[in-house]
């Protein structure tokens, strides 16, 4: 499907299957796009939705589900959230299985290195400070600190990422 030079644009469910271009759907020059609830696939290694050429403005993209980990083009405005990929998520969050210790890596499955992350302690020590120290396109690491820096105790830690 191909939005082009048009104003509130939807595609609202359904199920979209790539064309020749390889991408699912594209979208060029609208203002007021809105991309929900649909399922995009044969994309091969396109993205599921693409901006081409000139940037599309008031973009919203959610809730849509695509055959591969490719992330969707994202403009500078554009609002993307909830989407599911085959192994990825655009937002994402849990409690580690065990016990994280100072320097200790998570792995958060976002499908771009998240822009906003939380880290939260879920241990028994309720002095210990959890910040996180670095996020990649894989991992959250976090530095679990007592109150005169020196390392806190090793506990499960609850985390959200968006990306």
């Amino acid at each position: 499907m191909r939005f082009e030079n048009c104003t509130d644009a939807e595609a609202k469910g359904g199920k979209y299957r790539a064309a020749t271009s390889g991408f699912g759907i594209l979208h060029a020059s609208c203002t007021g796009v809105r991309i929900d609830d649909a399922t995009i696939g044969n994309t091969g290694s396109a993205q599921g939705v693409f901006a081409e050429g000139t940037p599309s403005t008031k973009v919203l993209v959610r809730r849509n589900k695509v055959d591969n980990d490719t992330a969707f083009t994202r403009n500078t405005g554009d609002i993307h959230e909830f989407n599911e990929y085959a192994t990825k998520r655009q937002n994402a969050r849990g409690k580690t299985a065990g016990n994280i210790a100072d320097g200790g890596t998570i792995a958060h499955g976002c499908v771009n290195t998240p822009y906003r992350v939380a880290v939260f302690s879920v241990g028994s020590n309720a002095t210990d400070i959890v910040k996180i120290s670095a996020v990649d396109a894989t991992n959250i690491t976090v530095t679990i600190k007592q109150p005169g820096g020196t390392a806190g105790s090793a506990a499960p830690i609850m985390w959200e990422a968006d990306s």
